[in-house]
This record gives structure tokens, sequence and C-alpha cells, in this order.
């Protein structure tokens, strides 16, 4: 009975600092406090790698941004205690703050619930690295140098080249490869002399084929679930920014591969989906690229169901 009386005390105290500094409202299963995010407000790559990296991306994204707003949460808690602790101080019932503080406490935090700015986080841009691995990831990527002065030999077909691979994804039968590869003959092929171009203009040995994109964080995340699953294919806009790139030197082509049309690309050939900048040396970096030359809307995948 008395612990009744205190919770009504509680309530009616509660009520009263609603319309204060707090952020705090009446909902029908208690209270909840709104904890705002600054507009400047971003994860770091270090937390969105965490995010990628977690056994399931969706649950990782949460803890990261709940861990965020720890000391958030604890001092708007805080908060309220406080000021229901003034107004019990203030109040001729005869009830002291100080005899039944834990169970105050313990009230407050049962009944007044946090709501996190998870979409703010969700709705942020990332820009991501799609590394392509056809198997040549086995020789560090050195596969791809079908044309640069790293080359050791003749070129030939290599059925573990990403780069082999695109061109055939892109609609080129093996005669014709290999008379590009031999006698870099192009046939006024605008993708194929962008390719060439591409090769040419690579300065180090161990080039993956990239792929660059912008995505909201929460598609990012089911895109990295997706890739996870292991089972599938993506499509990559013709527009996309795709090019070769080095991320254990630093190095890359000019990232101006001119698609012929849209790739599928098996999430099985998928090295790794990762923010610009958390596979080695970022892009951005390497060849002082704006973030414009990651595009939107360039990605697409279907999920189960």
């Amino acid at each position: 009975m008395e612990n009744k009386n205190i919770e009504a005390q509680v309530v009616k105290h509660l009520k009263n600092i609603l319309d204060g500094s707090l952020c705090c409202k009446a909902t029908g299963d208690g209270y909840v406090i709104e904890i705002y995010a600054d507009y400047n407000d971003k994860l770091s790559d270090t937390s969105i790698r965490k995010i990628f990296e977690a056994a399931c991306p969706k649950e990782g994204f949460f803890d990261v941004v709940t861990n965020l707003y720890e000391y958030a949460d604890e001092c708007e808690h805080s908060e309220i205690i406080r000021q229901i602790e003034a107004k019990f101080d203030d109040d001729e019932q005869g009830i002291y703050f100080t005899d039944h503080k834990d169970f105050i406490r313990d009230w407050v935090y049962e009944n007044v619930y946090t709501i996190i700015p998870y979409s703010h986080y969700e709705n942020m841009n990332v820009y991501i690295n799609i590394i392509v691995d056809a198997g040549d990831a086995n020789y560090d990527f050195a596969l791809n140098n079908l044309f640069n002065f790293y080359r050791n030999s003749e070129p030939v077909i290599n059925n573990e080249s990403s780069l082999v691979w695109l061109i055939r994804q892109q609609g080129y039968a093996d005669r014709t490869i290999e008379l590009f590869l031999n006698k870099r003959t192009t046939f006024k092929s605008k993708f194929l002399k962008s390719v060439l171009e591409e090769s040419e203009n690579t300065s180090s040995s161990m080039n993956a084929l990239t792929f660059m994109i912008k995505l909201p964080l929460i598609k990012a995340i089911e895109l990295v679930e997706y890739v996870k699953a292991g089972e599938g294919n993506i499509r990559l806009s013709q527009k996309s920014t795709c090019g070769l790139y080095d991320a254990w030197y630093g190095s890359t082509g000019l990232l101006d591969i001119a698609l012929k049309k849209d790739v599928v690309l098996p999430v099985k050939l998928i090295d790794s989906v990762l923010p610009d900048g958390m596979r080695g040396h970022g892009i951005a970096d390497i060849a002082g690229l704006c973030r414009s030359e990651w595009h939107d809307n360039c990605v697409s995948w279907k999920t189960a169901g």
C-alpha cells in the first residue's frame, strides 16, 4: 500500500515536470524521453565496419547506436529523478524522497523509456567499395594486370581474373577477348577501350576490380546481410563507378571503366563490401576523389519472400 502511495506521488510529480525542459511525454505504456541527434552526427567508419562484420549486421547496428547513447540515456533518467526529488522535497504529504529513493529510481527506469534516434543513423549515407573476386584474390589480384608493366608474360584468358570475368559478362566472346588481350584490338568498343586505359594506368600489381556505391546505411546493412547469405546476385547499374583499386599499396587506375550494360554480379564472387578506407587505403584519399563519384541508386538485389 505504501508503494502505491509513493508511486502515485511520483506520477503526480512527473506529470508536473512534463512541460519543463525534458523531452519527456506520457504514452499508453508509460513515459518516453526522446533524444535528438544533431544534424551533423554520423557514425564513424570504424563503427560502420563493426556493424558490417557483425554476425547479424542489423543487430550490430542497434547495438552500436544504443551504446552511443548510453551516457545520454543515463543523464536523462538522472535528470528526471533529480526533478522528482525536488518536487518531493517541496511536497507537504509527509513522504520524503530519501526514504524511498531506491524504489523511486527503479520505478523511473522501469516506466520511463528512451527513444534513441536510430532513424537518423539509418538514413546517413555510406560510401561503399564492392570488391570482386573471381578467384584472383588467391593471386593477390595480380591476374587483373592485363596490360601494364607488371605483366610477366603474354596476356591470356584467365578464368580467375575478375577483369576477364567482367569482359565476358559485358557480352564479349573469348575470340574477341583473345584479340583484345594479344593485339589490343578494341573493335571501336568504348567499354574495351576503357578497360585497356584502366589497365595501362595502374601503377602497382595488386589491383582488384571494384564498384563504388552510395547507400543509406539501412540499405547498406540489408545488402551486407544479403551478401552474407551467400546466394543470389546483385545488379550494378551501368552508371556505376568502376575500376581497378589497390588497397594495399595505395593506388588506383582511372576508375573510369565505361560499362556497356548493367552488371549482374553473383554474391559468391564478392570479396568484400566495406566503407571506403576500411580495406587498407581509401580510394578517396588515394585518388583525391569527391564523394560524388560514389553513385546512389546503382545497386539492387532481391531477398527471399
